[in-house]
């Protein structure tokens, strides 16, 4: 019992369900799963944010502002889901010069889903091998992420580490990343394809 939802008219589609902007058509999951991603996104964004402009996180003396366009980046990112889901990523808006208007070919949004997607999945297996299998961290390498205070070697396991609730809760949902946009992007191309 799939609902699309609204066209942007105004009007519900009769499941109650009214999003400005949206394919008509669209299954309601769809459009969640769209716009999960940047809400998992989100956490480990402001985190970095937070962190950066604080002072208080420092990866390998990792310059502020990188950290700040790492946050502003995958924001972007996330919210590229959207055009799946809406009219913009079907038809580019009025505004892009010299495209405007065009259709956006269906592999020109697909591949680079699912590429993305892949690529995702990859850094979360890797994070997840890393965080189960690292013993020892040196505050010289990439994983060391602690406050100038904390500069000394810990040999604390990761998962053992005060700092592991706050890296979980901020990045653990990006995990859900990979799998909502590989979603996303399946029922994209199965929608436009049909």
């Amino acid at each position: 019992m799939a609902h699309g939802v609204s066209s942007g008219t105004g009007k519900s589609d009769g499941g109650g369900r009214l999003i400005h902007g949206v394919v008509p058509g669209t299954p309601w999951w769809e459009v969640v799963a769209a716009y999960a991603v940047p809400v998992c996104v989100l956490p480990s964004a402001v985190w970095r944010a937070v962190g950066a402009f604080s002072g208080d996180l420092t990866v390998d003396g990792t310059p502020r502002w990188y950290m700040l366009m790492l946050s502003v980046v995958s924001v972007g990112l996330g919210l590229l889901t959207l055009g799946l889901v809406h009219r913009w990523g079907e038809r580019l808006p009025d505004w892009v010069p010299g495209v405007g208007r065009r259709s956006v070919p269906v592999r020109a949004a697909v591949v680079p889903a699912v590429t993305g997607a892949l690529v995702l999945l990859g850094l979360v297996v890797l994070a997840v091998y890393q965080a189960n299998t690292i013993t020892e961290i040196n505050p010289d390498s990439s994983l060391a992420v602690m406050t100038d205070s904390e500069r000394v070697t810990d040999r604390t396991p990761l998962p053992e580490r005060e700092e592991a609730g706050e890296v979980f809760w901020t990045y653990g949902p990006l995990a859900a990343w990979p799998f909502l946009l590989l979603v996303v992007a399946y029922a994209y191309n199965r929608r436009r394809r049909s």
